[in-house]
Parts: C-alpha cells; structure tokens; sequence
C-alpha cells in the first residue's frame, strides 16, 4: 500500500486520480483507516491552514505508534502553501529519514521552476493571481523565500545533475518531465520524496510501473440535477461564473451580507438555500460561488467555507443530486466532513487534477473536484452547457 499525505482534499483527490490514471485501486481519505484494501490512500490531513507547530503536531501525532507503509509520499501544493517544511521536518523525525527531495513544480500545467525562480505559464509567479491569494499571498518568486524557515530548518536549492546533500530539505529546479525523472534517481531508503501531482505520476512510473490509463476518462452522463459549488476567490472562477450565467445557469452567490460577515448567519443560509433549490427545481443545475474577491482578513476564508459546506448540507437534504462538481480545496475538505465522507474511492480521472469519486457505504451524489487554481479539463463544461441546449 502507498500512502499520500496531502495538505487538503483537492491535492490528496488529484493525487489519488493519478494512481487510478496508473492501474491502482485508490481511495481519498479524511480519517486515515490503514485497514482499506485499497493499492493507494491519499490522506486529506487538513493542514494547509494551520500555523507551522500545529501543522508539525498534527503529522507527528498521525504516524507515531502506526505501521508507516514503507511507501509513503508527501503531497504539497504546488505552489508551496501552507506549512510546508513544518509538516516535512515532523515526517523527517518521525520516519528516521536524513532528508528530503522536494519538486513542487507542475511542467505539464506550466509551472516550472528554473535557476531557483518559480514561473507560472512563464511569469514570475508573484505577478500572477498567487500573488494577491487571500490567505497565502506569494510576494516573491524565489522557491528558498517562497519556504521560508521553521524552527532554525530552511531549504536548499539544488539540480538534479549535481551531487546532492546527503542531509536536509532540498527544493529542486524542475522545467520538464526530464529533470522530474532526473531527481527520482537520487531515491535511496534514507531520503522522502514530496512534491505536486507530476512529481508523484514520475515516481510512481520509476517505482511501480503499471499500464498507465487514458489520462482523459469519459465524462460522465449528465442525469438529473447538477450543483457547481465554488468556494475560490480566483480570477477564473469569477470569469466561469460569466459563462455560466450566460449559458443560462442560474448563478446563488452567497448573499453579500452573509460574505462580510454578520450575526444573521441561519437567516440569510436558510434563505439562501431556499434560493439554490428554486433554482435546481427550475434548471436542474446551478452554480454556488462567492464571486468575489476575498479581503485580508484572516477569519474570513474558515468562516466562508464552513457556510458553503453547511448550504450544501441543507441542499441534499432537501433534493436529490446526481453530480457536485466543487472546485477549491479548503471547501471541499469543510463540505466532505460536515457530509461525514471519510472515505471516497475514486472512479475517474477527468483530466489534470480533476478527479470523479463516490463515498463509501453512504448514499449521495458523484463527487467532481478540482483545485481552485486548475482550470476545468477541456471539454468538460462544454457538456455540461450543451447537455442543457
């Protein structure tokens, strides 16, 4: 068995539908269950929020007294969020490893980094929407700056063409699949490896070859009632909300009271639900979303997801829905647990890191997800708004 720790449920689902793409039985997790059959278990740990020690504690106290599988990968957002070396240096005690090889970059969706910088799509990466994220704005695309320090712990740039240290964090240059593919050579019992999505596909092609399967699946038959629910603040979310809205999908933003905050919380949820049936009874689809930009308030992003997961709550107690289709990570891993989906097993790959699952032993809707930051697999919105022609 291969365990994944991901810092919140969109990465531990992409993480998981690659294994799929690769041949393997795999599950997405919230409570880790070692007892799962399944080839591949991508724990959502829920961490990416969480101050450095609480984050260190947290995986600390996950693995001490478990059976660790000797394979075990350390997911990371792609573009470092999160208490990343806090979580890696709690997996560096814990497992008795002398380093780690870290390769966050994502070359098949034009996240590269080259000579220490990180580029998006060729951009400095602070320049883009990273740049302005709410929670973690990114001001410098230096990956060494971008990690910062725990404790008196840092990272260390290096390529995999060099010789490498023989202890420590190392955060790699990464432009191609052929120097992801380069850094896997330097695997040895000693050393974890963590990384993005592409990091784990390359891993998993050197270690564990399987058939791979058509990175594509086939989207699923659109049945019933459809719910897009967007919980991203995202430059693109809001230019999809467009799309949608002139397609003719009912857009149920969150009422702008409830988005500021305010102490009539159950009032304007209850009225909002009401608002998101109407339109499901009518269209038998609808987009939840935010949309709009979130301010630099540090309650604001746990406040505005626990709403979005308790709106969806009421929704499918009150209707029948075939397909959610959500997008952000933070709201998927508020709704799943305030659904009590702990265990989803994974039936598709949409495309690059949108993944197609279902909850174990529950009755509810197919699950679509993908990352904020991840635009929709081509194709795949485009049946949706024909399939409503």
């Amino acid at each position: 068995m291969i365990l994944v720790l991901a810092d919140d449920f969109t990465g531990a689902a992409e993480t998981a539908a690659v294994a799929f793409r690769y041949g393997f039985s795999a599950e997405v997790q919230t409570d880790l269950d070692a007892k799962s059959t399944s080839e591949v278990i991508c724990l959502d740990t829920n961490t990416r929020s969480l101050k450095g020690p609480q984050a260190h504690d947290l995986l600390a106290g996950l693995l001490t007294g478990r059976a660790v599988p000797s394979a075990l990968f350390k997911k990371v957002d792609s573009v470092l969020r999160g208490p990343v070396l806090a979580e890696l240096v709690a997996l560096m005690e814990i497992l008795e490893k002398q380093r780690v090889i870290l390769i966050p970059a994502n070359p098949s969706l034009g996240r590269t980094i080259e000579e220490g910088s990180y580029l998006v799509g060729r951009v400095p990466i602070e320049q883009t929407d990273f740049g302005r994220d709410p929670e973690h704005p990114i001001s410098s695309s230096k990956v060494v700056e971008i990690l910062g320090t725990y404790g008196s712990v840092g990272a260390v740039l290096a390529k995999h063409d060099e010789n490498l240290p023989a202890k420590g964090i190392i955060v790699g240059d990464a432009r191609t699949k052929s120097d992801l593919k380069g850094w896997i050579r330097h695997v040895d019992a000693m050393t974890l490896l963590a990384g993005a999505a592409d990091f784990f596909s390359v891993y998993l092609e050197a270690t564990l070859p399987r058939p791979e399967k058509s990175v594509h699946a086939a989207s699923p038959v659109w049945t019933g009632k459809t719910l897009f629910v967007s919980g991203s603040s995202s430059d693109y979310s809001r230019e999809l909300s467009g799309q949608f809205k002139k397609a003719g999908v009912p857009l149920c933003r969150m009422p702008e009271e409830l988005f500021l905050g305010t102490s009539r919380v159950g009032e304007l949820e209850s009225l909002w639900t009401m608002g998101v049936l109407e339109a499901l009874n009518s269209h038998s689809v609808a987009r939840v979303a935010v949309d709009r930009p979130l301010a630099a308030d540090p309650t604001a992003p746990e406040r505005l997801t626990s709403s979005m997961a308790r709106l969806v709550q009421a929704v499918l107690e009150n209707t029948e829905i075939e397909q959610l289709c959500v997008e952000g990570g933070a709201t998927l891993s508020a709704l799943v647990r305030c659904l009590g989906w702990n265990r989803l097993r994974i039936r598709a790959e949409l495309g690059p890191g949108s993944a197609v699952m279902k909850p174990f032993e529950k009755r509810g809707p197919v699950l679509i997800s993908k990352p904020g930051s991840y635009p929709w697999p081509d194709g795949f919105l485009q049946d949706i708004l024909s399939s409503l022609s």
